[in-house]
């Protein structure tokens, strides 16, 4: 009975997700290419106890980025009954994004000048006894290459100095 519960909590989850924001990618699926359209991701467990779960999801990016995301538990289908669920963390490329952050609904991540290339993003919980679903999404923000006013003055510094030695050599 469990079984048809779980798959009938999925489904109607990835539907309503699917119709909000594009398909919806399962545990072990590629995120593909983020970019600043949100990516969504679900992952749904039927435990007879509390169980630890790792769900790990591959993804892209194209330059160097900012990532930005957010979780959160279904709690309820008509008909269907879901337990909660527990995060722990948020993993990018094995490294922790750092506390999650209260949402309104749900939590939030963020992790910081991202290389461009592959990497994996991996929630951390544990899933209560019952059926457990829950949903995120992922979008990622070009770096700027706009440089920091610490490194424009030490450029300027610099260029003054070089003007400085120069000037001096021709005076002499």
């Amino acid at each position: 009975m469990q079984i048809k519960h779980i798959v009938a909590a999925v489904a109607v989850a990835f539907t309503g997700l699917a119709h909000a924001g594009g398909p919806v990618v399962a545990p072990g699926g590629d995120l593909n290419v983020l970019s600043v359209n949100p990516t969504q991701f679900a992952g749904a467990y039927s435990n007879e106890s509390p169980t630890a779960f790792e769900a790990t999801y591959s993804f892209t990016l194209a330059t160097q980025s900012n990532l930005f995301g957010s979780l959160a538990v279904i709690e309820g289908l008509p008909g269907i009954d879901l337990e909660p669920l527990f995060f722990f963390n948020v993993l990018i490329d094995g490294v922790a994004t750092g506390p999650l952050v209260d949402l309104p609904v749900g939590f939030g991540f963020s992790l910081a000048n991202l290389a461009a290339g592959a990497h994996t993003l991996t929630v951390l919980g544990v899933a209560d006894r019952g059926n457990s679903v829950f949903t995120g999404s992922v979008y990622a923000q070009e770096v700027s290459a706009v440089p920091e006013p610490a490194s424009l003055a030490m450029l300027l510094a610099g260029a003054g100095i070089v003007g400085g030695v120069a000037w001096r050599r021709r005076a002499v």
